[in-house]
Formats: C-alpha cells, sequence, structure tokens
C-alpha cells in the first residue's frame, strides 16, 4: 500500500505541473488570439515557438508583476477591512454585524483590486508577446524601455 500511495503522489505531481504550464502559457496564447485573430491551437504554437526562439522566455521568467500585484490586492482587502470596522465600530452595531460588515469590506476591496490588477498584468503579458514579435517596434516607440531591456537581458535575441 505504500507503494501505491508514493507512486500515486509522483503521478500528482507530474500531473500538477502539466496542468501549470497549460495554463500558464494559455494565458499568452489568448494574447495571440485577441491582436492576430488566430485560432486558439495555432496561436499556442506560435507563441511558444516565438518565445523559445527570441529568448524571452528569460523576460517572462523573471516576470514578477504577478507577486507584486497580489500584495496590492491583500493590502487593498486588508485596507478596506480596517476602513469597514472603523466605520462600523462606534456605531452600536453587534460584534456579530462588526465582522460580517469587516469582511464584506474586505472582500469588495479584494475584488475590485482583482479586476483592476488584471489590466496592468495583461498589459505586461502582451508587452512579452508583442517584444517577442517586433522588437523593433518597441525600440521606435520606448527607445529608452527597449535600451533597458537590452541592457538587463542581453542573452535576448532581439532581430
Amino acid at each position: 500500500a505504500k507503494d501505491h500511495s508514493i507512486v500515486g503522489a509522483c503521478l500528482d505531481c507530474i500531473l500538477n505541473l502539466i496542468e501549470s504550464l497549460v495554463e500558464y502559457f494559455n494565458y499568452y496564447a489568448y494574447i495571440q488570439v485577441a491582436i492576430y485573430g488566430k485560432s486558439f491551437c495555432n496561436s499556442a504554437k506560435d507563441t511558444w515557438s516565438l518565445v523559445k526562439a527570441c529568448g524571452i522566455d528569460a523576460i517572462v521568467n523573471d516576470d514578477f508583476i504577478g507577486t507584486v500585484l497580489g500584495f496590492g490586492i491583500f493590502l487593498c482587502g486588508a485596507v478596506c477591512g480596517v476602513i469597514g470596522y472603523v466605520v462600523t465600530s462606534n456605531g452600536g452595531l453587534a460584534v456579530q454585524h462588526i465582522a460580517i460588515i469587516t469582511t464584506g469590506s474586505c472582500i469588495i476591496g479584494w475584488v475590485f483590486m482583482i479586476v483592476a490588477t488584471e489590466v496592468i498584468s495583461s498589459g505586461v503579458a502582451t508587452t512579452f508577446v508583442c517584444l517577442a514579435e517586433d522588437p523593433a517596434a518597441l525600440a521606435r516607440t520606448k527607445p529608452e524601455l527597449f535600451e533597458k531591456i537590452q541592457r538587463v537581458y542581453p542573452q535576448v535575441r532581439f532581430v
């Protein structure tokens, strides 16, 4: 029985890894669908090939925007919860009502911040895909940003 649980745990780990990779690259494939109107399967293949060919995978791997935005989401929820508590605690409400309002305020703050930060996250991902597709466009329109990217990521092949 012990051998079966080890094999099961290994298989579960491998399946979770595959699922994470598929979700990760689906995100970038949808960008190709939105920009070029390609089919999803072609977009997924093209995005993967493009990212690997240009060396942009180093930039994508260094993308900490999700961590930063996640911290912002948490902070916004906490601030909204504190505001909800402060506003309701002096109103003579029962503890249960204060707890419900505080929790509700926290959840509302999280939801609004998740929606707002998704725009930023999508913009960053789109920038990665567009940089891989046509780096000369970034060099023309934002030469300072292009130079910084070249300086930080010299291994990236800009064509």
